[in-house]
């Protein structure tokens, strides 16, 4: 296998990582001190929250009152994938931790 194929490869698997997320979102290298300071369970929060709050967005913007937990959590089927991130070993090598495309 060549060289440009490897790093494919390697690139392909960080895509749904939410190490990946987490760099993109704040524009990081993956040598950022900031990057490489943050654990795992702030990423995961820092995830949640940018989907949470959007869906948030959208339902008061429906006009909806006494949004909950929950009612985010439905329509977005977020629950089903959080349990599966909050499940993971923080000690896994890189694996997709979360589907961030749907």
């Amino acid at each position: 296998m060549d060289r440009l194929r490897i790093y494919q490869e390697i690139a392909f698997k960080q895509i749904n990582t939410v190490e990946y997320w987490f760099r993109n979102k704040y524009n990081l290298a993956p040598t950022d001190e900031r990057f490489l300071s943050a654990n795992r369970e702030t990423m995961l929060v820092e995830y949640w929250t940018a989907i949470l709050a959007e869906r948030y967005a959208k339902l008061k913007a429906d006009k909806v009152e006494n949004i909950t937990l929950d009612d985010l959590l439905v329509e977005e089927k977020l629950q089903e994938e959080l349990d599966k991130a909050v499940a993971n070993d923080p000690n896994d090598k890189g694996e997709v931790l979360i589907n961030l495309h749907g």
